[in-house]
């Protein structure tokens, strides 16, 4: 495996030392250490590299590529100078999947060189986004400190999960994804980092994951305030600015909602229309947004059997063809309310098959979806027999002794 990041490195952080421009050169952009380009339909990003040069005496300005450590593309632009300035702007390919990238940008005149900005631990890849309440946050509840063993230097994260406004500009740089979430630098939670891993493995192509839930909040602590979406006081507006900042917005390519059990009592009858609203924002927001997983709460953590809750969340998936319903009834180590890691890992082998299928043209066959239910009738006219329909998802199913008595 080849060693993208110094052993002197942090894992909390890709790089703290951003390029900084020297005396006689003004960045207008230049990329971050250990920044993630969302890549596009042709598998590929364009690493925009733009700015002036402020002292007299360079003829050309040279931006060089490397990949894994080998020169893979080079640009030449000549300089020239308008009141003391010479602009420059270049625009550098990247191409998605496992590859770590290096870019340079060098200044050339009166025979010397000099390098004046640098750029390391690039990569191109896909982009997915996480919110709703303490099982999307899946801290380590029980002090298991296993999520961290997937860990990996091609999932990457940016910013804070601080909920307080005034820490986010603090954080602005890019982190290697923290499953364990007792960090505010960088945290996905247990299942995301899971879930990321798996796509590495199976797609070969980085990952940026950005994470803005917030444990024990209903969905109208969600909504989107729509005179100033990015309100850094709100749950909605701290993801919107770190994505925004981070160059991820427009790129998202899904979002995964865990959330519900704070709704679990008499909020349930309002919580379609609301989750209508917030779907309807994050289009607006996220354009690239092609599926919204939203998984179904099980009973516990304020939701007892009889809430409506479950059959709200159902419904969502009927009226919206791009959210995919992912139940979380049968997931194992459940405490009561959060999951213990084997729980959360689970979860995330469950959604990578719904990944793979939708994203990665790797189906995994046609069950792969929780089963839904069609309808149901009674099927004795003593009423002690009930019939219950399913989808095609329910293939193969089987009902174990003793579950007539739920």
């Amino acid at each position: 495996m080849r060693t993208l990041i110094p052993s002197c490195l942090s894992l909390l952080a890709l790089g703290l030392t951003a390029a900084i421009a020297p005396a006689q050169v003004a960045f207008d952009t230049f990329p971050a250490d250990g920044q993630l380009y969302p890549r596009d339909a042709q598998d590929q990003a364009l690493a925009a590299v733009a700015g002036r040069v402020t002292e007299a005496g360079w003829d050309r300005a040279r931006v060089v590529l490397l990949a894994d450590g080998v020169q893979t593309h080079e640009q030449t632009a000549p300089l020239q100078y308008t009141n003391g300035e010479a602009p420059f702007a270049f625009q550098v390919p990247l191409i998605a999947g496992l590859i770590d990238y290096q870019v340079e940008l060098q200044l050339i005149g009166n025979g010397a060189q000099q390098q004046v900005g640098l750029a390391q631990y690039l990569c191109c890849g896909d982009v997915f986004l996480v919110n709703g309440q303490s099982n999307a946050n899946a801290g380590d509840a029980w002090d298991e400190n296993r999520a961290n063993d997937l860990q990996s230097r091609w999932i990457r994260s940016w910013g804070t999960t601080s909920v307080v406004p005034n820490q986010l500009p603090k954080f602005m740089k890019w982190f290697i994804a923290d499953g364990e979430n007792d960090s505010p630098r960088g945290a996905v939670g247990a299942w995301s980092l899971a879930l990321a891993s798996q796509i590495v493995k199976r797609a070969e192509v980085p990952v940026a994951i950005l994470n803005g839930s917030v444990g024990a909040t209903p969905i109208h602590w969600h909504m989107r305030v729509d005179t100033n979406p990015g309100d850094l006081g709100t749950i909605y507006g701290r993801l919107l600015w770190r994505a925004e900042h981070a160059g991820l917005r427009q790129h998202a390519r899904a979002m995964f909602w865990y959330q519900g059990e704070a709704n679990g009592g008499p909020s349930a009858a309002n919580y379609g229309a609301q989750f209508d609203r917030l779907i309807e924002d994050w289009h607006k927001d996220f354009p690239a947004l092609e599926k919204v997983y939203l998984m179904q709460v099980r009973q516990g953590c304020g939701v007892d059997g009889q809430s409506d809750i479950y059959e709200v969340q159902r419904q969502i998936a009927q009226r919206h063809p791009e959210v995919q319903l992912m139940s979380t009834t049968a997931l194992p180590a459940h405490d009561g309310c959060h999951f213990y890691t084997g729980g959360y890992r689970t979860l995330a082998a469950h959604l990578t098959r719904l990944v793979a299928r939708d994203f990665y043209q790797r189906p995994f066959g046609p069950a792969i979806e929780p089963p839904d239910v069609l309808a149901a009738s009674r099927a004795s006219i003593a009423g002690d027999l009930l019939r219950v329909e399913l989808d095609a998802a329910a293939v193969g199913m089987v009902i174990e002794p003793g579950a007539q008595a739920d």
